[in-house]
């Protein structure tokens, strides 16, 4: 949820130097949508 919410704010007031930022909640929503890894669960 936070890393939804995190990624919603990084694209409403884009700054280059957040791309990292960007990249990184992608990764965390992607990894919960995957179950990925399910042992961290």
């Amino acid at each position: 949820m936070l890393a939804a919410v995190g990624l919603l704010l990084r694209t409403l007031w884009f700054n280059p130097w957040l791309s990292l930022g960007v990249l990184l909640d992608a990764g965390v929503i992607a990894a919960v949508l995957l179950t990925w890894p399910a042992s961290l669960y």
